[in-house]
């Protein structure tokens, strides 16, 4: 269950609003410790510079901006990887890590700019 994926794709520059509630290893709702993101194209590769942001809460909302779903190049793999990693404590010990990812698709606007892939 690590890997989470969204059906609808998220238009071009457009906002992506999450709601993120965690559950601990016995289906409970948990506040974790400490909460970080990621957002990185299917490679790996960083987008817009969103690595180790610190995600305050609760309640955990995260918008993803405009300019995280913007294409950064012409050939710009629509795919997008959201890998958010938790720490926190329950009856099994502290310091536990729940790490998930979530996947989702760009979809291209027409009247939306695109930058030209170089020839």
């Amino acid at each position: 269950m690590s890997l989470i994926v969204l059906k609808d794709k998220v238009d071009e520059e457009s906002v992506l609003p999450l709601a993120l509630t965690f559950k601990d290893e016995d289906g409970a709702v948990m506040t974790p410790t400490s909460v970080k993101w990621s957002l990185s194209e299917a490679d790996g590769t960083i987008v817009n510079g969103r690595t180790d942001v610190t995600l305050s809460g609760p309640p955990y909302n995260l918008v993803l901006s405009g300019d995280d779903t913007a294409l950064q190049e012409a050939d710009d793999n629509l795919e997008r990887r959201l890998t958010v990693r938790a720490v926190y404590t329950s009856d099994y010990g502290s310091g536990l890590k729940l790490n998930r990812e979530i996947q989702f698709y760009i979809q291209p606007l027409v009247n939306v700019p695109t930058p030209t892939a170089p020839p």
